[in-house]
């Protein structure tokens, strides 16, 4: 598993009062590439127990995946300590203490400013491969506005947030797609 003597993945699970969620994200990921999106709904809606096979198989592959020596840099203790944010760190030192790091799209505001990415670039991504031969399935998430008053200017908010002008500041800060197709390719980094 180890190629030119480093560990093949980065994985922290510190985040204060979150700490785990990177975790849950990735076994949420392997539930839905291993037992089908029908298991993941029912699991997802409490129908599913934690002890069921496809649920319980899912979490042991992660365990094989990640958690077994040498798989992740540091140990069990380095992914207890590390945060979320600093997990991928050690892709970037010389040499590198790992090679591979799993994260939603928002991870490389996390990277120093300086990498390149892409094939030719410093550092690049994959989508991680399906458990078969069938097409990987992906898990996303969403950030959801919601107003919880109905005064004037909680409405004038809400409407400022449904437009193109509003979802290019969040695009251009990085780590979001917007759903308007009248914004820019270029306001994505």
């Amino acid at each position: 598993m180890r190629e030119q003597g480093a560990t093949p993945w980065c994985f922290g699970l510190e985040a204060q009062g979150a700490t785990g969620w990177a975790a849950t994200d990735w076994i949420e990921d392997m539930v839905l590439r291993m037992s089908g999106p029908d298991i993941y709904e029912r699991w997802m809606a409490g129908d599913v127990a934690f002890s069921d096979p496809a649920i319980r198989e899912p979490f042991e592959a992660f365990r094989s995946l990640v958690l077994v020596p040498g798989s992740v840099a540091g140990g069990i203790p380095g992914v207890l300590r590390t945060s979320v944010s600093d997990s991928a760190s050690g892709l970037f030192g010389e040499p590198a203490d790992c090679v591979l790091h799993r994260q939603a799209s928002f991870a490389f505001t996390w990277f120093p400013q300086e990498l390149q990415f892409g094939p030719d670039g410093d550092i690049d991504f994959f989508v991680l491969p399906g458990i078969d031969e069938t097409e990987a399935p992906l898990v996303v998430g969403s950030t959801v506005a919601v107003a919880f008053d109905d005064r004037p200017a909680v409405e004038q908010v809400m409407a400022y947030l449904a437009t193109p002008e509003s979802t290019r500041v969040w695009a251009e800060a990085g780590g979001h797609l917007t759903p308007h197709n009248t914004s820019a390719a270029d306001d994505l980094p």
